[in-house]
């Protein structure tokens, strides 16, 4: 940024000087080399020092300032993610008031985290649920015992799972992790 305008200066000290613009272009692009600007901005700004401007500082321009980058900002981020590590970048973006890109930066780049999914842990059952599952067991037994056309109003099927509830899909299961933390389940 400094750059430029040292070259927006060279250019105003070429107009005051009555060089040309080509000549200019030529001492601009001499002085500065790759790092010097384009020559349709040299031309811009050497038309509007000839136009009278005397400042070498842009314009302000519209559009949203760019004051989403602040510490405070990163803060409230953290803040968040440590209340609720599944929250998206939409919500986080949705409740806070902060463009998507700049949270996506200050979880990635400033906070070090990424988005992972749990890794699948085979389901293992808890010994109070081992026990349930016999008790279960012993009451079918039973009511078979007692009741001969009882086997006839089961359903039966393959070994796959009926649930009562939706189980997550892999992209809800997934949270914000820093490198410090354990991998979720």
């Amino acid at each position: 940024m400094t750059e430029r305008v040292d070259q927006q200066i060279c250019i105003k000290f070429c107009y005051k000087l009555e060089h040309s613009s080509a000549e200019t272009i030529r001492m601009i692009k001499k002085a500065f080399g790759d790092d010097s600007m384009i020559e349709a901005q040299i031309k811009l700004w050497y038309k509007r020092f000839k136009d009278g401007r005397e400042s070498v500082e842009s314009d302000p321009r519209s559009g949203r300032p760019s004051t989403s980058r602040t510490p405070e900002n990163v803060e409230r981020v953290q803040v968040a993610i440590n209340e609720n590590r599944r929250l998206t970048v939409r919500e986080l973006e949705d409740d806070l008031g902060i463009p998507g890109t700049i949270v996506s930066e200050f979880l990635t780049q400033d906070l070090g985290m990424k988005r992972v999914a749990a890794k699948f842990v085979p389901r293992l059952l808890s010994q109070e649920q081992k026990e349930f599952h016999a008790e279960v067991a012993k009451d079918l037994l039973q009511t078979t015992n007692n009741d001969r056309h009882f086997l006839k109003q089961v359903i039966t099927g393959d070994e796959s799972w009926v649930y009562d509830y939706d189980p997550e899909t892999k992209a809800q299961s997934s949270q914000w992790k820093s490198p410090a933390s354990p991998r979720p389940k």
